[in-house]
């Protein structure tokens, strides 16, 4: 912070629609203040979608930033809190959502804090940090104008699009920032494409696959079930949000499709949605009964739903929700449905997994988006029924080992700790 920020400065994030940002969001336009004070923090985190805890592994990292910075305070950006935001995925109080989160880990109750708090926000920081490319672009305004030094995780969709003009100009404009100390990417495609496309020096490039997971939660409340073990149905179930109609990008017509299929042809496969989707988004004719639609659900939830839960299938599909628009590979949701014991079943359109090298049929089941190839794979089950649970106990292993805790939460904590002595 400069020794000229001596008095209390209002600043302005602007409300314009900018191509970087997804069409389902409305960026917040809000006031907030900024004071010199007697000491720096050690980290402010920008997040416009905490604490609502929808999203278990967003809330891990940054709770474990929390309790391992003294100083660290989360700065809420409250988009997914306003009323007039269409793009909201649940009815969510901003207030209660808040006072969970603290009372689940045990927080203070001013580390957390909303951006249109009625008290004065230091921004007299070491560092700033975010998630997503679009939290980067709303604050980046903020970063130039107090000299704020920042890093951030560039993880697939929020906004990154590859080879897209708008987001490749924004990423341009803060690799020349002399505030930019240096970005974590979780997929080898992201690092790749900066490397060899945009030119960023590999040195200010973190690579840590996946994500941040509390490895500790992922415990059943009942005994895990397996079709063809210890029980007659094969529930098969879909787990995304709903971005666009009919969830292409997803891949849920391709999902659609096979429950049509299928339901036509066994009573004893039903299918589960969650996230946002109802029957109205079915583009093929589901046997009635067949389909179970869930909307949004917290992760203390699944400990049950998937308890009972063969397969989740994730044909999900680049450069639909927008030229460039993909998915990490697994997605946060196939990932965690294999850490409580399902099979993993799903897609892998931009090759990442030349990096985690997941087998196919030994600890997943490896798709392409349609339909042909996952009824391919259903036939297979059908005839050898235990491939689930030996698919699922390998998968689990596998994402056991990939999102351990240590190697995911110490390498990222370690990362910001350089960004702040540079």
């Amino acid at each position: 912070m400069k020794d000229m920020i001596k008095t209390t400065i209002n600043f302005l994030f602007k409300n314009k629609r900018n191509d970087q940002v997804t069409e389902s969001r409305r960026k917040a336009k809000f006031d907030a203040c900024a004071y010199n004070v007697h000491y720096k923090s050690d980290l402010l985190i920008f997040d416009d979608f905490l604490p609502n805890l929808l999203g278990s592994w967003r809330a891990a990292e940054m709770v474990y930033y929390l309790k391992n910075f003294d100083t660290a305070k989360l700065i809420c950006l409250k988009n997914f809190y306003k009323p007039t935001d269409k793009s909201k995925i649940a009815n969510r109080e901003f207030n209660k959502d808040k006072e969970t989160f603290l009372n689940t880990f045990s927080l203070k109750s001013d580390v957390v804090i909303p951006i249109d708090n009625d008290n004065e926000i230091s921004v007299n920081t070491k560092l700033a940090y975010c998630l997503f490319i679009n939290n980067l672009i709303e604050i980046f305004p903020v970063l130039e104008r107090f000299q704020i030094p920042f890093a951030f995780t560039l993880y697939p969709g929020g906004g990154f699009k590859l080879y897209d003009p708008e987001c490749e100009k924004f990423l341009e404009k803060l690799k020349q920032s002399k505030l930019f100390k240096g970005l974590i990417v979780t997929q080898q495609s992201t690092k790749d494409y900066l490397i060899n496309r945009l030119s960023f020096s590999e040195k200010k490039i973190k690579f840590i696959y996946g994500g941040t997971m509390d490895l500790t939660k992922y415990h059943l409340n009942h005994e895990k079930k397996y079709y063809g073990i210890n029980k007659d149905t094969l529930d098969i179930c879909f787990v995304a949000s709903k971005y666009m109609h009919f969830g292409i990008d997803k891949g849920f017509d391709v999902f659609c499709n096979i429950a049509a299929s299928l339901s036509n042809k066994y009573d004893f496969i039903k299918f589960h949605v969650i996230g946002g989707f109802n029957q109205d988004d079915l583009l093929y004719p589901v046997k009635q009964g067949s389909i179970t639609f869930y909307n949004h659900q917290n992760f203390e939830w699944f400990k049950n739903f998937y308890s009972d839960i063969d397969i989740i299938v994730s044909p999900v599909k680049a450069n639909v929700l927008a030229h460039g628009a993909f998915d990490g590979f697994p997605t946060g949701a196939v990932v965690d449905a294999s850490l409580f014991g399902v099979a993993m079943m799903t897609a892998d359109p931009t090759g990442d997994n030349v990096y985690t090298k997941f087998e196919d049929e030994k600890d997943i089941f490896l798709i392409e988006s349609n339909c042909y190839s996952i009824l391919k794979k259903i036939d297979v089950i059908l005839s050898n029924p235990e491939k689930i649970k030996n698919v699922s106990i390998k998968g689990k292993e596998k994402a056991f080992e990939l999102f351990n805790s240590d190697y995911q939460f110490k390498q990222r904590l370690n990362f910001l700790k350089t960004c702040m002595q540079d």
